[in-house]
């Protein structure tokens, strides 16, 4: 009679448990290539089409994977015509810094589909139709220090629209339809730029106690009608400021009083009618003053004006154009000096309105 061989128990339970590992790790690599590493162009992965194939062009690759960026930092999805942005938090996308979406059609963004651009640094959105501007969109983005929503029809921006960004330095703004900015605070703003087609009627509509930091604000272009003493109080750092376009119409004294370090300030095509003798002071480190195209008749006395000292090797900073001043008033408002330059004073008379000027 033949005997049974017997496997010894542990023997069986290594073969067993051969075969498991086997069975589990061919699972788990046909389950991860087909049900978690493949993005789809479907409800469940990335909806939007033209941002889909889009994706798939820069990659050259005839399927989309979760992984297909990991060692990209710029990505260019400029004029693709995208719809949508959902869906793209299920690409790694941990080492992006730039994100280009120039010129789409973009109507909405949240937090959730920057989810995973955690290292980003930069991002345009620049031409799309994105109209609203929620609270937290940005909160996932902490290395972000650039944004740009340059003509988008924005008419409102949610109070904590910008929380969590605390790198962020510059905001642009422009060619929106914004009537008001007020926002929670962002100490690391260095650049607000909100000028054109915006609809700013007063300084007080833009919360600017909220960067205390800044350095450069444009809001040209708008419906700012007056400025008093107080209007920039809170921006004490401010280096360049742009006011040109709106309807000023005067610039009162000490109307810049609290911009001592301000050294570019613009004022053309403001219908200027009048500049007091004291709207200048403190301004001790102007470099650059462009008051052209305006309705001036007439400047307040600027000969002993300190900014006009660093102006003298570089008249050219200084613009007066386009109004209706006549030579005489330029020599009794201005330092001698600046008529040592003959061909910028020349410049200056050559293209004031002589219409007016005639009449005088």
């Amino acid at each position: 009679m033949k005997s049974i061989k017997i496997i010894k128990p542990y023997k069986l339970y290594l073969t067993i448990l051969f075969i498991i590992i086997v069975i589990y790790m061919s699972v788990s690599y046909f389950t991860s290539v087909s049900d978690t590493d493949i993005i789809k162009n479907n409800l469940f992965g990335i909806p939007d089409r033209r941002l889909y194939n889009a994706l798939l062009d820069i990659t050259g690759n005839k399927e989309l994977y979760v992984d297909d960026f990991i060692n990209y930092t710029d990505i260019n999805l400029n004029n693709k015509r995208i719809h949508s942005l959902k869906g793209m938090e299920k690409l790694n996308l941990s080492n992006v810094e730039t994100l280009h979406l120039y010129d789409n059609d973009i109507s909405r963004i949240s937090s959730s589909n920057f989810k995973s651009l955690t290292n980003l640094k930069s991002i345009d959105l620049t031409i799309n139709n994105i109209h609203k501007i929620k609270d937290n969109t940005f909160s996932q983005m902490k290395n972000l220090s650039y944004i740009n929503l340059n003509a988008n029809g924005i008419k409102s921006i949610g109070t904590n629209a910008f929380y969590g960004a605390d790198k962020l330095s510059i905001l642009d703004l422009q060619q929106n339809n914004i009537k008001e900015l007020n926002i929670s605070p962002i100490p690391s703003l260095e650049v607000l730029k909100i000028s054109y087609t915006n609809k700013i009627r007063d300084i007080k509509h833009i919360s600017l106690d909220s960067f205390p930091n800044l350095k450069e604000l444009e809001i040209g272009y708008n419906l700012i009608e007056n400025i008093n003493p107080d209007s920039f109080k809170s921006t004490p750092y401010l280096k360049r400021l742009v006011l040109s376009g709106n309807k000023l119409n005067n610039i009162p004294d000490h109307a810049f009083q609290f911009l001592g370090n301000l050294e570019e300030l613009y004022l053309s095509n403001c219908n200027l009618n009048s500049i007091e003798n004291n709207a200048f002071y403190n301004l001790n480190m102007l470099r650059v003053l462009d008051v052209s195209d305006n309705q001036l008749k007439y400047l307040p006395d600027l000969k002993n004006h300190k900014f006009l000292y660093y102006s003298v090797s570089k008249t050219s900073n200084t613009d007066f154009r386009g109004n209706f001043l006549t030579e005489e008033i330029l020599r009794e408002s201005l330092p001698d000096r600046f008529f040592l330059n003959y061909s910028w004073i020349e410049e200056q008379i050559a293209e004031q309105k002589k219409d007016i000027i005639k009449n005088q």
